[in-house]
């Protein structure tokens, strides 16, 4: 199987949508399985041989705000993300 590109959307439930409606096939996020949209199957994607690319990710966040649950978010983060994809700095909230 190899998928033409008819569409490119910007906006992640777009995709799903289409998916649900029989229009299209998608690589997404795994938090979009949240969305639980009727007619869309979300099947993780698995790589025992760890050949499928890779993507950097950072987390953003404006520091003048205090926000109680970005030291839990950061730490939960830290603790699933590869060594190398990390920031040399350390969390410490």
């Amino acid at each position: 199987f190899t998928p033409q590109t008819v569409h490119e959307l910007r906006h992640w439930l777009s995709v799903v949508s289409l998916v649900a409606q029989g229009l299209a096939v998608a690589l997404v996020p795994a938090a979009l399985q949240q969305a639980e949209l009727a007619g869309a199957a979300f099947v993780a994607v698995k790589d025992p041989h760890g050949t499928l690319p890779r993507y950097e990710t950072r987390c953003l966040w404006n520091p003048a705000r205090d926000q109680p649950a970005l030291g839990l978010f950061l730490r939960a983060v830290q603790a699933v993300a590869e060594p190398a994809s990390m920031a040399d700095k350390e969390i410490d909230r």
